[in-house]
């Protein structure tokens, strides 16, 4: 999290918030992503 990252035209700051997923990390995060899907169908 970068807090206070960029400040907004009207002066205020807005943090940002940076998320990363190697291409390794992809087949986990799909099938944990796709698991709820999944369920909600089978009912």
């Amino acid at each position: 999290m970068l807090r206070k990252h960029r400040r907004r035209a009207d002066g205020s700051w807005r943090d940002t918030v940076v998320y990363s997923l190697l291409d390794d990390d992809w087949p986990t995060a799909k099938q944990a992503l796709q698991a709820p899907i999944a369920q909600s169908t089978d009912r």
